[in-house]
């Protein structure tokens, strides 16, 4: 009877070691990654100064039609989709 009850405790501990803490680390690490990582791009980009000179030489015809595209809202959810498909095809299992 307790040999059943132990079998039954052994394989429920084993799935348990084998399957979810195994991707409860994998998903922890790639959390870690996907919100260390794009403050560290940040810091190496060139500084605001630069960017401010390039975006003033933008014609007013350019900046309606970014307007009208939400261009900003778009591109503030492409960049970091394209970052974390990076990492996720780094991934042996998954990529």
């Amino acid at each position: 009877m307790f040999a059943i009850l132990i079998s039954a405790l052994n394989t429920m501990l084993g799935f348990l070691l084998r399957r979810v803490v195994f991707k409860f680390v994998l998903f922890g690490a790639l959390f870690v990654l996907c919100t260390a990582i794009p403050p560290l791009i940040t810091s190496h980009l060139p500084d605001v100064g630069s960017l401010y000179k390039l975006l003033n030489s933008v014609p007013d015809g350019v900046w309606y039609f970014l307007g009208v595209f939400e261009f900003p809202r778009g591109l503030s959810v492409v960049i970091p989709a394209y970052f974390v498909r990076f990492f996720i095809r780094r991934i042996p299992f998954f990529g």
